[in-house]
């Protein structure tokens, strides 16, 4: 919304109005309409055919001049207004932008020029990486595109209090705008006053009453009043985030449920006491790799694709031995260990020692299940003995081993 005068509002809504425009070059050469016999204003409402968040909108101007002199008019700035007469004969000016010329073309034999011009979005096509440490204030971050650019960005201080955890990738500085706004649910865009703004759209609470609906020579459109509103609608497509762990550390995604294309989501890693996270990876439903960043806290990061998402992750010892070996029997046997002749001593293990344990049942039991922390402990029967007891054997990995014996 661009501020005018209280009679510009009363002006705009009469049965009559006149509305010139003019065009300044290069700050200094002022060309009124006589001048100027075809002049277009595109504004994009989107970055692509679709409407969506975190776009970097462009507007393109189209102007045809008469009896232009010959220069070369490349990169000139052109500043377009639009004007309304006023009751008392005077012009009130609104700016439709700031264009730069990005080619022209001469028609007949020089009396003509048409100039085609971008706005601002025009100078941001560079590549763009970011010099910040992460994790990093969306607010440094706009700073940062502020400096590099020099461009006079609205709205600084208002942003969101939005955290972004990675660094982006290297993109445009167009694209990095773009981004910045999708933090925020906006757009960017340059408004007309040629500085650069994140926006979205709203109901714009204006009427059009019955006696200002007309069209096509006083013909009314209606006979009630008409709200402009804008609305989107349509149901957004969400998806799952599954975490898999070997059973000595946990794993957790952040969101993981209802979670939106283009989303970052955290993963989250909580080793067991004695474990360290040995490898993760995250695989799409249709079996491509899904890229994680590290940060600082020690979890990873993903953008999440349009698919589903399985993070698996295993995790190793993270000291040196000798490591404890706690066995343990519920109501209905026993269970106990070979006395292995070990540096470690009894009851402890260094990792690669082959582990005897021995589990007898009483009368009228029988071995049900052995529950192990952690869980991936393998199991291979080595016989019975003479006395009945089951021997099982397994290899003592890199950290400390619980066995539970159930009957």
């Amino acid at each position: 919304m661009f501020s005018v005068s209280e009679k510009y509002s009363k002006a705009i809504v009469a049965d009559t109005r006149d509305m010139p425009y003019r065009v300044t070059l290069a700050g200094v050469i002022v060309l009124d309409q006589s001048k100027i016999p075809n002049m277009t204003l595109t504004e994009s409402a989107s970055g692509n055919s679709s409407l969506s968040i975190g776009t970097a909108n462009s507007a393109s101007l189209k102007l045809t001049l008469r009896d232009a002199d010959v220069v070369d008019y490349n990169d000139v700035l052109v500043e377009p207004e639009s004007g309304l007469v006023l009751p008392d004969g005077s012009i009130e000016w609104l700016p439709l932008g700031k264009f730069w010329v990005t080619n022209s073309t001469t028609n007949n034999d020089y009396k003509t020029v048409t100039l085609n011009c971008a706005d601002g979005m025009y100078h941001l096509t560079g590549d763009f990486e970011s010099e910040l440490t992460y994790p990093t204030t969306l607010k440094a971050f706009v700073n940062e595109l502020v400096a590099k650019t020099g461009i006079t960005f609205v709205g600084l201080d208002s942003l969101p209090n939005v955290i972004i955890r990675r660094k982006p990738d290297k993109m445009t500085y167009r694209d990095a705008f773009g981004y910045a706004a999708g933090c925020c649910g906006k757009n960017a865009r340059f408004n007309r006053e040629g500085m650069m703004e994140f926006f979205w759209y709203s109901d714009t609470g204006i009427t059009i009453e019955r006696e200002t609906q007309y069209l096509n020579g006083m013909t009314r459109l209606n006979d009630k009043p008409l709200n402009v509103t804008f609305e989107v609608t349509g149901k957004q497509e969400t998806y799952t985030v599954t975490c898999v762990s070997d059973g000595s550390g946990g794993v957790t995604a952040t969101p993981g449920r209802n979670v939106i294309e283009g989303e970052t989501v955290v993963i989250s890693i909580n080793p067991f006491s004695g474990f360290e996270l040995a490898s993760i990876s995250a695989v799409a439903d249709n079996g491509v790799e899904v890229t994680l960043y590290k940060d600082a806290e020690g979890g990873y990061t993903f953008i999440q694709p349009d698919s589903d998402v399985t993070i698996t992750a295993s995790f190793r010892g993270s000291v040196e031995g000798p490591f404890k070996l706690t066995v343990r029997a519920y109501d209905g046997g026993s269970i106990n260990y070979g006395i292995s002749e070990n540096e470690a001593g009894y009851s402890y293990f260094n990792m690669g020692d082959t582990v005897t344990i021995f589990v007898t049942p009483h009368s009228g039991f029988e071995i049900d299940k052995l529950i192990t922390t952690p869980a991936n402990i393998t199991f291979s029967e080595a016989g019975t003995t003479d006395e009945g007891d089951i021997v099982y054997e397994f290899t003592m990995p890199q950290s400390d081993v619980t066995i539970n014996a159930y009957f």
